[in-house]
């Protein structure tokens, strides 16, 4: 096994691995210490006879690559290695620069970051230093030295699929996480793929994943607890200081919970204090078709109860007090891996990886606007917001309830271009109007490949105003297109019926404009045994479907009127888009 123990200068990575190897030895388990530093200088010396801080960058990247090559042959020899890593370097006044590598990323099996009190580094390196240095950091650059590492280092391991503890000195609690950490007790992905595991999801396609404390209530429910028994909150505040929330923290908040004793006893008074979300909990009640699965960081126990008396049909996941953000994403992606469409509903930057990666997300504001999850949101303009949150973000999103519309994002020139052209007060005919919908049926394309980047799909086009951008989406994907008439549903259906090649590819039905939806509705009805998708350019507002289904479009549309041959919309009536589309409209 491969480890690396990563952390910033002066974290004391040396010391943590002679303590790790010590107890690892009491265990029968070996563990060879790779030392980082140092055998990148003795690799650079043995190269090119200096020091590898003052080879050029592009001879250090091939002393790097040879580090890990050296590594891999150690790990043949020795079974187990950990090497202290460094994922960037900091000086005072001047950008942070990255040396962790693309081979780092993909080397190591476990990853393992040290979070050191940030005085005691600054002492460490005071002591290294000596006081005539000028450049010794403060506080504050060391906060934000590790803030940057942490962060891009869960996005850099999230994309493979790896995960980042996040450790700290704990008597021999660090000691004994890392052990059970590499026999598999802690590894996220493992105890995720378990908790579906009791998820019975054979009746649905579609999973709403909700958060419990502070998303489905106002409160939450270990606060209140702990406020009755005049215990202060800070302790566990500390415990996830700057958003770190890796299986450790939620293992050392347990801790402390049955230390204290702290859900051992009657409880009733909790339902009586809570305020739950009862907005979000009718909207769910609403979402028959879907299996609703809660997942919380708090007492599962204790929500089954309050959430049994509210009527709501869920499952609520049961990961004994152990709930980290990397836990509530593998368990996003192993749904996800079924092929379900999941959409996620949460809070806090806890939930942040679910959010960031199911097929649609909600955040829930109901305790005030928070920087932390602003600058999230920001970063990730895919999550909405619900109308009925306490707290709304500014320019964001922001649906009437939880459905499963994806649009396309708006910050796009070329994007918006093409929406102006296919509005209705445009005015834009013929060829420039099919240009249009060609390229935005791309843009849709795109967005469905992003929740189904494996699949194979053959696109169902409504004629005829679904033409062009149904093009758009096939030429895309390269994918078969079939086209459906409702004049003439048998020709349809003998074409693709008959078709075995169509039961293993993803099918997306495509409409130009939808309103109502009634003859969408029936084209789902139709083809239930199917796996489909829907995609349109424009969709109304007013529109309801009476399930979740994966719907993608171009824009959301306040207007809703009947297609006619006139290019105002009035009385009820407008531009034709069909018509608009092939130059059909009155006096052309």
């Amino acid at each position: 096994m491969k480890i690396g123990l990563y952390g910033v200068s002066r974290s004391g990575k040396d010391f943590l691995i002679k303590k790790l190897i010590n107890y690892l030895s009491e265990k029968n388990i070996n563990l060879y210490h790779i030392r980082g530093s140092e055998t990148l200088n003795k690799l650079s010396f043995e190269r090119f006879d200096c020091k590898f801080k003052e080879l050029s960058e592009i001879k250090q990247d091939l002393i790097r690559k040879e580090f890990i090559e050296y590594a891999g042959n150690l790990e043949k020899k020795y079974d187990n290695i950990i090497i202290d890593g460094h994922y960037s370097f900091y000086k005072k006044n001047m950008s942070i620069k990255r040396v962790f590598t693309d081979n780092d990323l993909k080397f190591y099996d476990l990853f393992f970051y040290l979070d050191t009190n940030p005085i005691d580094i600054l002492k460490r390196m005071q002591e290294s230093f000596g006081e005539k240095r000028n450049d010794v950091f403060n506080e504050e650059d060391i906060i934000n030295w590790k803030n940057y590492e942490v962060d891009h280092m869960t996005d850099e391991l999230i994309d493979i699929e790896k995960e980042l503890h996040i450790i700290k000195y704990e008597n021999n609690d660090d000691i004994d996480y890392i052990y059970k950490t590499i026999i598999g007790v802690y590894n996220s992905k493992l105890i995720a793929y378990e908790l579906v595991l009791k998820l019975d999801l054979t009746q649905f396609n579609s999973v709403i994943l909700v958060d419990c404390d502070k998303t489905l209530s106002l409160e939450d429910t270990t606060s209140l607890i702990l406020k009755k028994r005049n215990l202060d909150t800070a302790l566990i505040k500390n415990i996830y200081k700057y958003d770190r929330y890796s299986n450790y923290q939620a293992l050392a908040s347990k801790k402390y919970y049955q230390n204290i004793n702290l859900f051992d006893g009657n409880y009733d008074f909790v339902n009586e204090e809570l305020h739950l979300n009862n907005n979000l909990i009718e909207d769910l009640k609403s979402k028959t078709s879907s299996l609703i699965v809660g997942i919380t960081g708090g007492n599962s126990e204790l929500w089954k109860k309050i959430l049994k008396q509210t009527g709501l049909k869920i499952d609520v996941l049961d990961a004994d007090m152990i709930m980290s953000k990397y836990i509530k994403y593998f368990v996003l992606k192993k749904i996800q891996d079924l092929g379900k469409y999941v959409i996620a509903i949460g809070d806090s930057m806890l939930d942040s990886l679910m959010l960031k990666y199911a097929n649609k997300s909600y955040i829930i504001g109901n305790k005030g606007k928070r920087e932390n999850i602003e600058k999230f949101l920001r970063q990730n303009k895919h999550i909405h917001q619900l109308s009925y949150s306490k707290y709304l973000y500014d320019d964001l999103i922001t649906d009437l309830n939880v459905g499963s519309i994806k649009c396309l994002p708006t910050d796009s020139i070329e994007i918006n271009s093409n929406i102006m052209i296919c509005k209705s007060e445009s005015g834009i005919e013929g060829k420039k109007l099919r240009d249009a919908h060609n390229k935005l049926g791309q843009e849709i394309a795109k967005l469905i490949e992003t929740d189904y980047p494996n699949d194979s799909f053959a696109v169902v086009i409504m004629m005829r105003s679904g033409l062009c951008f149904g093009q758009g989406i096939a030429d895309y994907f390269d994918c078969p297109i079939i086209f459906y008439e409702e004049e003439n549903t048998l020709k349809f259906d003998e074409q693709f019926f008959s078709n075995a090649k169509y039961t293993t590819k993803k099918i997306i039905l495509v409409d130009g404009v939808i309103n109502s939806g009634n003859s969408m509705k029936q084209l789902v009805k139709k083809m239930k045994d199917y796996k489909t998708i829907i995609a349109t350019n424009v969709i109304s507002s007013k529109f309801s479907i009476d399930y979740i289904h994966p719907i993608y479009a171009t824009r959301i549309s306040s207007n809703s009127f009947t297609g006619a041959k006139q290019r105002i919309i009035l009385g009820g009536k407008g531009p034709d888009t069909s018509d608009r589309l092939f130059k059909n409209m009155e006096g052309d």
